[in-house]
């Protein structure tokens, strides 16, 4: 079993996804409505434990519309990070998961971040960079 990481995601749950890019080299782009997720590492989607869609199938068009289709609208449940395997896991409404791979030792592999100041970045070798939530005027500089 792998290891979760204490870090509170709570934030992202019941944000909507409102827009998705597909591109190429694993890119993989959603906006949320009060943040978002560049993914630029290897990914999988989920529905019913069934694979949707991978990175490595990203190039192929009529399937990218109809994947920007069905997550359009898809609100967060949950998001875990396993430290362990270097895996971001996004649970949306929908039965729909997202697992995010870090693979690299010269590339970050996703940014996941909100317009309130959290970010979580997956930096080369696997380490992290987070960046909380300002709680507080005197943390946030105001």
């Amino acid at each position: 079993m792998s290891k979760l990481s204490g870090i509170d995601f709570s934030h992202f749950e019941k944000q909507s996804i409102v827009n998705v890019i597909i591109g190429s080299n694993s890119l993989l782009e959603l906006e949320l409505t009060a943040g978002g997720l560049v993914a630029e590492c290897p990914w999988r989607l989920q529905r019913e434990n069934k694979i949707m869609a991978g990175s490595s199938d990203s190039r192929e068009v009529p399937a990218n519309v109809q994947l920007k289709e069905s997550l359009i609208g898809c609100q967060v449940i949950e998001v875990i990070f396993m430290e362990e395997v270097k895996m971001l896991r996004i649970a949306f409404s929908g039965s729909i998961v997202l697992d995010l791979f870090h693979d690299s030792c010269h590339f970050e592999g996703w940014e996941l971040y909100s317009e309130d100041g959290f970010t979580f970045i997956s930096l080369p070798e696997g380490d992290f960079s987070l960046q909380e939530l300002c709680t507080t005027q005197d943390q946030c500089g105001e």
